[in-house]
């Protein structure tokens, strides 16, 4: 199943998740993240998979959680929730569709909301993203979601993520296990320096076996879609 974190999970996968939603109340002491930019260098890393089981930890919690799908490239996260070919963020931007049309209750999930990338799909992704309603668009959902989770393309193959950092509080950068090439902490380390992200971590995904100690019994995912031939490079 793409989704683990389940509130009567037991499982080593949703008590990841869980220290992930800890760790972030650490992150955010100061002034408190509503908005979650999750991105990757290149396809397949698990940034859709961490996205969504990120979103609904929080909606398990009772807080009301919204999830977008701002891969107006090649979206997944509609596929894993039954939601395909409804209009959403595409038609929002792209046209005179309100905001509230195009939020979704997820009905599996309490508490969780969806904007689909939208049907059909922009021709010009990275430019539909700047538009003015970007910011009624953001507006409107902090006043009325507590957490907002942005699932963003690649940021190490096109830069909407980068156009998309303005509106988040913290960003997370996910790598997985055996799998992102080595480049992929230049990158991180790059857009950290130049501040293109706000409040940039690292989420490792996918670990196996035994890959920090022998006590180590984690299992992995990657999931993700299909940007690409891979590159056989040195991996992490």
């Amino acid at each position: 199943s793409d989704m683990v974190m389940l509130a009567d999970a037991a499982t080593p996968s949703a008590e990841q998740f869980r220290t992930l939603r800890t760790n972030i109340s650490y992150l955010s002491q100061d002034k408190p993240a509503k908005v979650m930019l999750v991105t990757s260098s290149i396809s397949e890393e698990g940034k859709s998979f961490v996205s969504l089981n990120l979103a609904n930890s929080y909606a398990i919690r009772s807080k009301k959680v919204v999830l977008l799908e701002f891969d107006l490239r090649s979206p997944g996260l509609s596929e894993k929730l039954n939601l395909t070919e409804t209009i959403g963020l595409a038609n929002y931007l792209g046209d005179e569709t309100p905001i509230e049309q195009v939020i979704r209750k997820v009905d599996e999930y309490d508490n969780l909301y969806f904007i689909s990338a939208g049907f059909p799909l922009p021709p010009n992704p990275g430019e539909i993203i700047l538009t003015n309603k970007m910011a009624q668009l953001f507006e409107y959902l902090k006043a009325n979601f507590d957490v907002v989770v942005i699932d963003t393309p690649p940021v190490g193959l096109v830069s909407d993520a980068i156009s998309l950092g303005k509106w988040a509080d913290l960003s997370f950068f996910v790598v997985r296990h055996k799998y992102s090439l080595r480049t992929s902490l230049k990158l991180v380390n790059k857009l950290k320096e130049e501040k293109k992200l706000p409040s940039i971590s690292i989420i490792i995904n996918g670990i196996k076996g035994n890959a920090f100690n022998s006590g180590n019994k984690y299992g992995g995912y990657g999931y993700g879609y299909n940007y690409g031939k891979k590159k056989s490079k040195k991996r992490l």
